[in-house]
């Protein structure tokens, strides 16, 4: 259908995709962040999804 995986897909879609898709809401993220009970020095996202915040 569109090739192994989801990779050529969703560049073909990817633009649409910028265009609909809402900013994550910084907020909501600074106050998860928040809630640590250690110093952040870094922050990895295995989540997969958007990529957003």
């Amino acid at each position: 259908m569109h090739g192994v995986g989801d990779v050529r897909f969703f560049d073909r879609v990817a633009p649409l995709y910028d265009r609909v898709m809402p900013a994550a809401d910084g907020s909501v993220l600074a106050a998860g962040l928040d809630r640590a009970e250690r110093p952040i020095d870094r922050l990895l996202d295995v989540g997969g999804g958007s990529g957003r915040a």
